[in-house]
């Protein structure tokens, strides 16, 4: 009896359980009668819900057509997806399912093909509409019908309404990745990837929800002696079809069973490849290690005598923390995750910076490195570490068209090489360096012009009359931008494959005796190497081939962990910093972030020079501030200091440069830059907007007698007109491509035999000999013509209206010139930081002083670069109530005006006695009885204007 009790408490125990957690009968019983309903991941579910809605939609409008002949009201979206997806209805029959995806093709948007869709494609098209309609109407469609429809390859082929049409698989190589590293350290557009992004698993495995810690296992591993070396695993957590990444992988260091999907890897002596050490500084920088606050603690890390390994360890409230982390100019550094898509952009824009003109995706690293498996391990292994187990998938997806067998020299029993066949499967032959990254602006003027882009502009402004901000609005102006994204985007493609062949055409027509005339495209990253040391110095470690010492990857891994931490919201330039957050001025001591950011760089600029005219005895009209090398320059050492950057002028830059809401770098004038007759600091005059430098410039044409050559001091190319001037100085000069108005009319020349007059003659202007004329008729011509003139068959002298201009090459990689590892800061209790030369002192050394600058390390291989090379950044344009816009000039006369000094006696615009220049619009504070330094800034804004400027901020009393 008491053995009963005991049993019957059990089974009661048992369904208490149950209950307990959770367990209901026959509570999913609807669920579980349907067929593979967990079969499908959620992207592919997705697919499946677009093409059943087609579906849906070829239904509907054959029914519209019907009940309008008859006069009737046709039934919404939702009524038909009920009449024909509804639960438990019939398959449709194999004529209706062949016509519909006849429908599907003639609606799709190819993309392999221009007109037609590909074979492959409408074979997933039917997967995912009978997987769909099954999963959702629950019904069984007939085998022998998929199989029937699957068969399209050669029906619809005939037909000639599909194409049998593959993308060809080709292997990205280490050559490739070389490259491709190469231009994001070293070209435009830099932006700063770890290395740890240089993989072979999927993408999916860092960005579905983000690497973390909790993924990564650091330990320092014994190689001789007390030396050591960084070795590391990931957890390739969220891989493809893995249902449950939250146990795939081990819970915890005493449980490492189950199956996982983990790669190792260790340091590299190259920084190039040192993706180990990458990832150490990151970790570092996040505070994420446990017992390490800097890289020099871990440096003096030993392993204990006895042991090989010592396991490092993440603190446990940064295991759940991504290491690759979403990063925004607002926010700086965020806890987010970053997105595939930020990756997959970085990834396209360095591969077409690095010369490449072809689509590449994320399998054609993983067919190279599956090749190089092939020949050292097993296939076991190679499915493991590519996580990828089918042969049959392998040897479709994961193998390139081109044979890897050398055929003649077996057949021959000759020894193998395998250079060509490796040339073939490689993406050598999509690459060519110089490729253009953007349409000439002719080209793009032409597409504004588009009739489909003038309607959507037409139709925007008629609902915009009606100022309402409706639905239809927000429509029109999406589809507005979209078409012309597209318009954009394919005519690059065109102009890019037209620029491709003409310079492969050159070379055969040159027999290759010339050398081919690239474009650096290293401006913008010259000047942010001098603005941000560690990355000047770290894109100097990264041009070269060498092993490093370890002290030097020491070095360097301190430079990516101040990268890290450095805060990008702002970058102020040197010698006009704040100290504490404050500005540096003792009577001023303004909060910085208390102002916009656009406005920071130019408080800073404006307290210091009043300060050190104050300190020094100077007007502030003697106090400057060159762009050029960063320093403040004093008195009478501007002349000569402008002089020797003009002797030293290597880039064709002409437009301003904006970095991190920071002018970094002004517009010049390429007229008054040629013209001899001015003095330096003239021919240095700087612009702080490209639409006021468009303003002057368009003064200098309307004395061009045309054809005319570049006035750039750097360029000898002959232009036809004043549209082709001002085309050729927003594509190779770095102009804006906003420009103020028309060009001014200008006589052109019947003939070479007519002559410029003397009082009008511009320096280098006037035809000599046959030239290329460069016009908007037809696709800009990528060579310039200097290379024709150091050709053996140019026999062309200088003339007096064409005189020759020095041969300058522009840099193919950066060079930077100032490395120090200290900021520079302005002090105001000490003397300020003056140069009287452009010249830097001696080369590169790891160990650097606290106050040196260096120049060109010495064992750069690019050592003849510049650092006056830079990008165009389009600045915004302000305008005025009255239609004008700002106007720089005056601006820098009001800001280069002495303080203090006596108000002027007479009425405005009377030149001031003590600074020589004259204040425009600008009115004098009678009430002070002195003319006060402004130090607020100027707002930008479409309604704000130079005269009330002083008048909206009351000016500071020093």
């Amino acid at each position: 009896m008491a053995n009963g009790q005991l049993d019957v408490t059990a089974d009661e125990l048992l369904h208490s359980r149950a209950e307990a957690n959770g367990y209901k009968r026959g509570a999913h019983k609807e669920a579980d009668e349907v067929r593979g309903s967990e079969k499908h991941v959620t992207k592919t579910k997705k697919d499946q819900e677009a093409t059943l809605r087609r579906y849906v939609l070829w239904h509907l409008g054959a029914i519209k057509n019907d009940l309008a002949r008859r006069g009737l009201t046709p039934p919404s979206e939702d009524h038909v997806r009920h009449e024909f997806l509804r639960p438990g209805i019939a398959a449709p029959d194999l004529a209706t399912v062949k016509d519909f995806l006849r429908f599907y093709i003639a609606t799709s948007r190819p993309r392999l093909d221009v007109d037609k869709p590909t074979v492959d494609s409408m074979n997933t098209v039917a997967e995912w509409f009978f997987a769909g309609f099954t999963r959702v109407t629950g019904t069984e469609t007939e085998e022998e019908d998929r199989s029937e429809v699957y068969n399209i390859r050669r029906t619809l082929t005939r037909e000639g309404i599909v194409v049998n049409k593959h993308r060809p698989k080709h292997n990205f190589t280490s050559k490739d990745l070389t490259r491709v590293l190469l231009a994001l350290w070293t070209r435009d557009d830099l932006i700063f990837i770890p290395e740890r992004y240089r993989t072979g698993a999927r993408l999916g495995a860092f960005f579905t929800n983000g690497l973390r810690y909790n993924d990564i296992e650091l330990v320092l591993q014994r190689v001789r002696g007390e030396e050591w070396r960084l070795i590391y695993r990931i957890d390739q957590r969220w891989v493809k079809n893995n249902r449950d990444p939250d146990n795939i992988v081990k819970a915890n260091d005493a449980d490492d069973a189950g199956t996982s999907f983990r790669a190792a890897a260790k340091e590299h002596k190259c920084l190039f490849y040192n993706d180990a050490g990458f990832l150490l500084a990151i970790a570092i920088a996040d505070g994420a290690l446990f017992g390490y606050d800097t890289l020099d603690d871990i440096r003096r890390q030993q392993i204990p005598s006895g042991e090989n390994e010592l396991l490092l360890r993440f603190k446990d409230s940064s295991l759940s923390q991504p290491m690759l982390r979403k990063c925004t100019k607002t926010g700086g550094v965020t806890h987010e995750p970053i997105p595939k898509s930020s990756f997959t952009s970085i990834f396209k824009s360095a591969m077409t910076n690095a010369g490449y003109f072809c689509g590449l995706s994320i399998h054609a690293i993983r067919r190279q490195l599956g090749k190089g498996i092939d020949k050292r391990y097993t296939t076991v292994q190679r499915s493991q570490h590519l996580t990828q187990g089918d042969p049959r998938v392998f040897g479709q997806s994961y193998v390139a068209n081109c044979s890897s067998v050398d055929g003649q020299a077996v057949f021959r029993d000759e020894e193998s090489d395998h250079r060509h066949i490796e040339f073939f499967q490689s993406l050598e032959k999509f690459h060519e360096e110089g490729l253009p990254d953007k349409l000439p602006s002719h080209l793009e003027e032409d597409i504004n012009r588009d009739p489909d882009l003038s309607e959507f502009e037409k139709k925007i402004q008629t609902l915009a009359s009606s100022r309402l901000d409706d639905p239809a609005l927000r429509k029109a102006r999406q589809h507005h931008a979209n078409h012309l994204k597209k318009l954009k985007l394919n005519a690059l493609r065109q102009y890019q494959t037209h620029w491709v062949r003409e310079r492969r055409d050159w070379k055969i027509l040159t027999r290759g005796r010339a050398a081919a005339p690239d474009k650096g495209r290293t401006e913008f990253v010259q000047n942010i190497c001098l603005l941000i040391p560690e990355r000047g110095r770290l894109a100097q470690t990264m041009a070269t081939d060498q092993v490093s010492t370890p002290d030097e990857i020491w070095h360097a891994l301190q430079d990516v962990y101040n990268l890290c931490r450095h805060d990008f919201t702002v970058v102020y330039l040197p010698g006009s910093r704040p100290v504490d957050g404050a500005c540096p001025v003792k009577c001023c001591q303004l909060r910085i972030d208390s102002l916009p950011k656009f406005q920071r760089n130019q408080h800073l600029q404006t307290c210091i020079r009043w300060d050190m005219a104050n300190r020094l005895g100077r007007l502030q009209t003697e106090i400057h501030y060159c762009y050029l090398c960063f320093n403040w320059v004093v008195g009478e050492e501007w002349e000569p200091h402008c002089c020797e950057h003009l002797a030293e002028i290597r880039t064709g830059q002409c437009g301003t440069i904006t970095y991190c809401h920071t002018l970094v770098r002004p517009g010049y004038c390429p007229f008054c830059l040629n013209n001899t007759t001015l003095p330096p600091s003239k021919r240095l005059e700087s612009w702080t907007r490209d639409h006021k430098l468009w303003s002057h410039v368009d003064d200098h044409l309307r004395t061009c007698r045309w054809p005319h050559i570049c006035p750039h001091i750097t360029c000898d190319t002959l232009l036809k007109d004043t549209t082709a001037l001002q085309f050729h100085l927003v594509d190779d000069h770095g102009l804006g491509r906003a420009r103020p108005g028309k060009g001014a009319k200008s006589t052109t020349l019947d003939g070479p035999d007519k002559k410029i007059p003397s009082d009008t003659a511009v320096k280098g202007s006037g035809p000599k000999g046959k030239r290329t004329f460069l016009s908007n008729k037809r696709v800009l011509d990528w060579m310039p013509t200097q290379n024709l003139h150091d050709s053996p068959g140019s026999s062309e002298k200088p003339t007096r209206h064409r005189p020759f201009k020095p041969a300058r090459q522009p840099p193919q990689t950066v060079c930077p010139l100032i490395i120090s590892r200290d900021e520079c800061v302005y002090n105001a209790q000490e003397p300020p930081n003056i140069v009287n030369t452009v010249m830097l002192p001696g080369p590169y050394s790891p160990n650097i002083g606290a106050d040196e600058r260096t120049a060109t390390p010495a064992n750069n291989p690019f050592s003849s670069c510049s650092p006056s090379i830079y990008e165009t950044v389009a600045a915004p344009i302000p305008e005025f109530d009255d239609g004008s816009t700002w106007n720089d000039v005056d601006f820098n006369q009001f800001l280069y005006s002495p303080s203090p000094s006596p108000s002027p006696s007479s009425p405005e615009h009377v030149p001031s006695k003590l600074s020589g220049a004259t204040l425009i619009d600008a009115e004098p504070d009678q009430s002070r009885g002195r003319v006060d330094r402004f130090t607020e800034t100027f707002e930008t804004s479409e309604t704000s204007t130079l005269e009330d400027a002083p008048n909206g901020e009351e000016a500071r009393d020093r």
